[in-house]
């Protein structure tokens, strides 16, 4: 692996891996442990910042690159802003709307990370460069 391509990358690239990234650690462990603990509430606060920032940095991209670059992936940026706001809307209401939140958090991870994640290791991209070489 040759991280150099993505340390190349405009900042606003690189802070859009970094949170990808961590959405997806963070995002897995939220898929496999406990729910409605401590540890349960504190890394989804986390994981609600850092997708808001993959995001808000993938839309960045589109409009630092006039839209010339706008990919399918992109569509994926819809889909990541409205299931945070569905599923932050969901936390701050009671009873068994509360327990809605799991599933737009659940449809951000499957395809605002895994998706999503898949398609940057297509050729042309900068994931492609850094997990296959140039």
């Amino acid at each position: 692996m040759d991280w150099s391509p993505l340390f190349e990358a405009p900042w606003f690239l690189q802070v859009h891996t970094i949170a990808a990234l961590g959405g997806f650690v963070l995002g897995t462990i939220q898929l496999l442990a406990p729910k409605g603990t401590l540890p349960h509430k504190v890394i989804g606060v986390v994981w609600i910042i850092l997708l808001s920032l993959v995001a808000a940095t993938s839309w960045m991209t589109i409009w630092m690159f006039n839209v010339i670059r706008f990919s399918p992936i992109h569509v994926l940026s819809g889909i990541t802003t409205i299931g945070l706001i569905g599923g932050v809307v969901h936390l701050f209401q009671k009873g068994e709307n509360f327990k809605k939140h799991a599933g737009p958090f659940r449809a951000i991870f499957i395809f605002g990370i895994l998706i999503a994640g898949v398609f940057t290791l297509m050729p042309g991209r900068i994931m492609y460069e850094v997990v296959f070489g140039g």
